[in-house]
């Protein structure tokens, strides 16, 4: 019994997942990251959605989470549900695409 407990690693602390893909959080942020910045009509589009969102209606500077999760709402208007490699274009995954593009 106590062998078969070894092999199932029962009682062990949980591992992590693996941290991160290619920089980012995960593999869907990370393509999504790939076809937002090298597909010329999305990235485009991105950059003009972020300055759109820029600044409220007072006039002053959105921090650059809310910026770019204005601009990631947005685009999801405008995209299919998947890129081309089948990653969920999600709120979230647009957001840390756009937030990467945003300059301080």
């Amino acid at each position: 019994m106590k062998e078969m407990r070894e092999l199932l690693d029962v009682g062990q602390p949980k591992r992590k997942k693996r941290e991160g893909y290619q920089g980012h959080e995960s593999w869907t942020a990370w393509n999504v990251s790939l076809w937002l910045n090298n597909d010329e009509s999305m990235y485009r589009t991105g950059m003009d959605l972020l300055r759109k969102y820029q600044y409220d209606r007072n006039g002053k500077r959105r921090s650059r989470d809310k910026q770019a999760s204005l601009a990631a709402a947005a685009m999801l208007d405008y995209l299919p549900t998947k890129t081309p490699d089948g990653a969920k274009y999600s709120k979230r995954s647009l957001m840390l695409a756009l937030r990467d593009n945003i300059e301080d």
